[in-house]
């Protein structure tokens, strides 16, 4: 548990994934439909490059961006407690699912005082007991404000979910940005999801791409997630998670079980 997290029953949940869209995004929208099925969830769209939940979610593309406006009032001394609430957004009535949209117009980043990041973190671990981040890739540039926001989201975090494209060039870019990752946070504990597998690998099967990440990373993959172009189409369509449109699918199958991992390990049930 992260050192703002451990007084509170409440946590913090990274979804980080190297450059070359492995798949942040789709994780982080249907990890957050199933922890709310069990709890009340806050989905952030932290991605301060090319954030993609409101239209992913089919929300107005002009609401106001949660994260970017929470930050700038609580750097202007203001109390954002009851802001977060109010800043939030409903996609579905069926489960208690929220959502603070992106800063599409990313340069508006360097004119925010991203220092105060980790401290408006405590503030939605008291507002809420998860809440998922959906990260950009880069995290090290000091000169970047863009980065320093995913940096202290990844530092303030009790559980990193890094996600792996299952494909040579995907693995290539995660055993990088893994290094770095572990380099940097080496006492975080982390969850590895290898994306858009293809027949044949699966947990019991040792894949090629699997032995390429232990071989070259010392990366051990937890979780497979089939490729599932019909779901994923159907949830384009319909503007909902994978999890809900279709959550018999193997890949929804997956990914209720790592819910129920990160709800165990983070605020110890179900």
């Amino acid at each position: 548990m992260s050192l703002i997290s451990q007084t509170r029953n409440s946590a913090i949940i990274a979804v980080w994934g190297p450059a070359g869209s492995p798949g942040r995004s789709m994780l982080s929208a249907a990890l957050s439909w199933c922890l709310a099925d069990f709890e009340a969830t806050r989905l952030v769209d932290a991605d301060t490059y090319a954030p993609s939940q409101a239209i992913t979610l089919g929300i107005d593309s002009e609401t106001t961006p949660g994260l970017a406006f929470c930050l700038r009032s609580l750097a202007s001394g203001e109390s954002v407690r009851q802001l977060i609430t109010e800043m939030d957004v409903k996609p579905y009535r069926e489960r208690e699912l929220k959502l603070h949209t992106g800063l599409l117009r990313s340069e508006i980043w360097d004119e925010l005082d991203v220092q105060f990041i980790a401290a408006l973190l405590v503030e939605y671990l008291d507002a809420g007991r998860l809440t998922v981040f959906d990260l950009a890739a880069s995290f090290e540039s000091l000169e970047s404000a863009k980065d320093q926001v995913t940096a202290a989201v990844l530092e303030g975090a009790d559980t990193i979910i890094a996600v792996c494209d299952a494909s040579e060039l995907g693995v290539l870019r995660f055993i990088r940005g893994m290094s770095r990752l572990r380099e940097k946070y080496p006492e975080q504990k982390y969850i590895v999801v290898l994306n858009r597998t293809r027949k044949g690998i699966n947990k019991k099967s040792h894949s090629r791409i699997a032995q390429l990440l232990e071989k070259y990373g010392e990366i051990s993959v937890d979780y497979f997630l089939p490729l599932s172009v019909g779901v994923s189409d159907a949830a384009t369509e319909f503007a909902e998670p994978v999890t809900k449109v279709d959550p018999k699918s193997a890949i929804s199958q997956e990914i209720e079980v790592i819910a129920k991992r990160i709800l165990l390990q983070t605020i110890g049930s179900i």
